[in-house]
C-alpha cells in the first residue's frame, strides 16, 4: 500500500495584496527569500522608535530597509517592482502595510513548520 503525504495542506490560504494594480500573494514567503526577509525584518525591528524620532538619518535608514524588504518580496512575481519602482509608485502607509503583511506571513510560515513537526 502506498502512502501519500499531502504537503499542499501546509500552504496557507491565499492573501492577496493589491498595489498599483498588481496583485501579490502575501500568504507565504517563498523559500528562496525566507531567510533574507527574516534578516531584514530583524534589522528593521532593531531600529527603535526613539532612534527614528531622534533624527532624519535613522528614519531614512528604516524606510530604506522597509522598501528593500518589499522589493525582495515583490520581485518574485513582478521583476519591474525594484527599489526605484517602489520609490516612485508607493506611499509610506502602503510600505508599512506591505511590511506588516510580510511579517504576518513569516510568523505563519514558522508556526506552520513548528505545528507540522509536532504531528
Amino acid at each position: 500500500m502506498n502512502e501519500i503525504i499531502d504537503l499542499d495542506i501546509l500552504k496557507p490560504a491565499k492573501k492577496i495584496l493589491k498595489l498599483n494594480g498588481k496583485e501579490i500573494d502575501v500568504s507565504f514567503i517563498p523559500t528562496a527569500i525566507t531567510f533574507d526577509i527574516d534578516t531584514m525584518l530583524s534589522e528593521l525591528r532593531n531600529i527603535s522608535k526613539k532612534e527614528i524620532e531622534k533624527g532624519e538619518e535613522e528614519c531614512k535608514k528604516a524606510f530604506d530597509l522597509s522598501i528593500r524588504i518589499c522589493v525582495s518580496f515583490a520581485e518574485n512575481s513582478y521583476t519591474e517592482m525594484d527599489y526605484d519602482w517602489f520609490s516612485k509608485n508607493t506611499t509610506a502607509p502602503q510600505i508599512n502595510a506591505f511590511i506588516k503583511a510580510i511579517e504576518e506571513a513569516l510568523v505563519a510560515s514558522y508556526k506552520g513548520v513548528s505545528d507540522y513537526g509536532k504531528k
